[in-house]
């Protein structure tokens, strides 16, 4: 039996009647917090008869109206429905029905053939599963025969609870030791417990072969455990408790103990173990799983791979969870994901998010699934790669020192490559749904760029191409480059010396004949009036001097990009509002008014963090 659709109305967050359509392996619900996805997972606990509906469980605008219910469609395989096929056509029914037959010379009534779809609903406060009959067509026997099919529902939420690196039997049979209860179970030592919490030949040989069942076992359904090696030893007062030890190759005078490992191998840990657990303690026909923000604590790697683990699971239950981290989401099959998100009709799905390029998902936790993952709704576009690590470095500065308030977990700077790639990279963004900002510097180049952009944005006014907003674009003023806005300027003269040093100390170059590296002559010869070049062409010429060439006509100077990133890696550790006389740049405050970020409290943010359950 196959869960197929769960119709959920008036509850909790859920306002107006919503269906979810599940998957028959693994359907994954994305969505931002406080927007509903547990909600969606308790109503399909209801599908438990030790769960049913509660009177709190109903949407709070919708109290006495009688409208809490959640229906569940199931699809029957080939052997329920032979079953059912026999409970509705008793051998003894068609015998009598032969002999009448017989007699009276008229055929047989049709088989009755079992319905492939059916519903099961549990409807109002107290209310627990039952079988949806509207024309009363399915006999009682047929019913209770359903009911028995039905999966139990298992659902897992993210745990903080300690783990335990040692049990007396006592506490391993204690109801709340969940987890030491499937560490026992998964060595195969449960049924076996209370003859092994005292120390003699047998019951060590005993723990010898669990250690080596538990660590075989690991090392198949891990692959960041597959290194470690597990071993069950006795302790206490003549064996009277039981502990779980390590040997991690990484340590090598001493075993280590399972409450010292990262939050990510506890993550891992307590799922696995609660997990068989809870199923061998309460044994059903199938299961369910249901898991709520399921290795939040894991590495990328260790997320990744418990979809795989999902995906074993799931060979046999289907499994149902939350989440909204990029590597839990479903890549390879997007069918499988869901987009979970709240308004003022309370709770909505997306039952396909993965159309229109994956809008629903990006809206909802601010990626895009062409190019990069870490991409958010603003995107700025800039001339050159050095270009970009500024202004990410300088608006990170600016705002820790409170010259403003942005959150620049949605934003992204961009750098197309050249100039002819300018207009088709922000044609692509905007195609995305995205809001394009656009900086170029003040010289031919730049006004240039400037062009294209707008003929771009005359073709997206006129609805030739896709996009919610025109690129608002920004030319920094005539003969000055991102370089003539960096605050601090000694400190950028400074990363131009760190990395003639890097060039020179590391055999790449070598110094032209009279010149020394002396860190105050060189220092002095950037300092020159630049004149109406801008800074960064001002550099690059002064230094290009430095350096030994063959041909004159081939000097070149020092890389942008090793400069932004000796200059950026200054700016990190530097307090700007501690620094006389540092001011926020006008054209970076115009740039910050154009891209209209959030704040990291805005009122959205606020409003959504607050939000209760309903």
């Amino acid at each position: 039996m196959k869960l197929v659709r769960v119709r959920i109305t008036s509850f909790r967050s859920v306002k107006e009647p919503v269906t979810l359509n599940v998957d028959p392996k693994i359907t994954v619900l994305i969505g931002a917090n406080d927007h509903g996805k547990t909600n969606l997972l308790e109503a399909i606990r209801a599908l438990n008869k030790d769960r049913g509906l509660k009177a709190d469980d109903e949407n709070w605008d919708l109290i006495g109206q009688d409208k809490l219910r959640v229906d569940f469609d199931f699809v029957l395989d080939e052997s329920e429905i032979s079953q059912l096929r026999e409970i509705l056509n008793p051998p003894d029914a068609e015998k009598k029905n032969t002999e009448k037959a017989g007699e009276e010379d008229q055929a047989l009534p049709p088989m009755i053939e079992p319905p492939r779809l059916v519903t099961f609903s549990v409807q109002g406060p107290g209310d627990t599963v039952g079988v949806l009959d509207k024309e009363d067509a399915i006999p009682d026997a047929a019913a209770n025969l359903l009911l028995k099919f039905l999966p139990r529902v298992e659902i897992f939420t993210s745990s903080t609870t300690q783990i335990t690196d040692g049990v007396n039997l006592a506490q391993v049979e204690d109801p709340s030791q969940e987890f030491m209860q499937g560490i026992f179970r998964y060595a195969g030592i449960w049924e076996t417990r209370k003859s092994l919490f005292a120390q003699n030949p047998a019951s060590a040989k005993r723990l010898e072969k669990a250690s080596e069942e538990f660590t075989r076992k690991i090392r198949a359904e891990w692959v960041q455990g597959e290194d470690l090696t597990f071993k069950f030893q006795h302790a206490g007062t003549n064996g009277n408790q039981i502990e779980l030890l390590i040997r991690d190759p990484a340590v090598s005078d001493r075993f280590v103990r399972p409450s010292e490992r990262s939050s990510g191998f506890s993550a891992f840990f307590q799922l696995k173990m609660r997990l068989l657990a809870r199923t061998e303690a309460n044994p059903a026909y199938s299961y369910l799983y249901l898991f709520d923000e399921p290795g939040t604590s894991l590495h990328p790697s260790g997320q990744v791979n418990l979809q795989r683990v999902f995906e074993r699971l799931s060979e046999a239950d289907q499994v149902i969870y939350a989440t909204h981290s990029l590597f839990m989401i479903n890549h390879n099959r997007p069918e499988r994901n869901r987009v979970i998100s709240k308004g003022t009709g309370g709770t909505k799905i997306d039952q396909k998010p993965y159309l229109k390029n994956w809008r629903a998902v990006r809206d909802s936790l601010g990626l895009i699934f062409a190019g990069n993952f870490f991409i958010a709704d603003t995107t700025l576009l800039v001339e050159g790669e050095s270009d970009a690590m500024y202004l990410g470095a300088l608006l990170a500065a600016f705002d820790r020192a409170e010259f403003i308030d942005v959150d620049l977990n949605l934003f992204s700077v961009q750098w197309p490559g050249n100039s002819r790639d300018f207009e088709p990279m922000a044609r692509l963004m905007l195609e995305e749904g995205r809001t394009v900002v656009s900086l170029v510097d003040g010289d031919k180049s730049g006004s240039e760029v400037n062009k294209k952009l707008e003929k771009l944005n005359a073709q997206l006014v006129a609805g030739r191409v896709q996009g919610r907003t025109p690129v608002s674009t920004l030319q920094i003023e005539r003969n000055q480059s991102i370089e003539d806005l960096l605050p601090l300027r000694e400190k950028y003269l400074e990363a131009v010396l760190d990395a003639t040093e890097e060039l020179i100390v590391g055999g790449y170059r070598e110094l032209a004949d009279g010149v020394v590296m002396d860190r105050p002559t060189l220092l002095a010869q950037l300092s020159r009036d630049k004149g109406n070049e801008t800074l960064g062409r001002h550099v690059e010429k002064v230094a290009s001097d430095w350096f030994k060439v063959k041909d004159r006509s081939k000097k070149e100077g020092i890389s942008k990009l090793a400069i932004a990133r000796n200059y950026c890696a200054q700016l990190e550790t530097t307090d700007l509002k501690s620094r006389p006389g540092v001011a926020l740049p006008d054209m970076l405050r115009t740039l910050v008014g154009r891209l209209a970020l959030d704040t990291k409290v805005s009122k959205k943010a606020v409003f959504e963090a607050s939000e209760a359950r309903h």
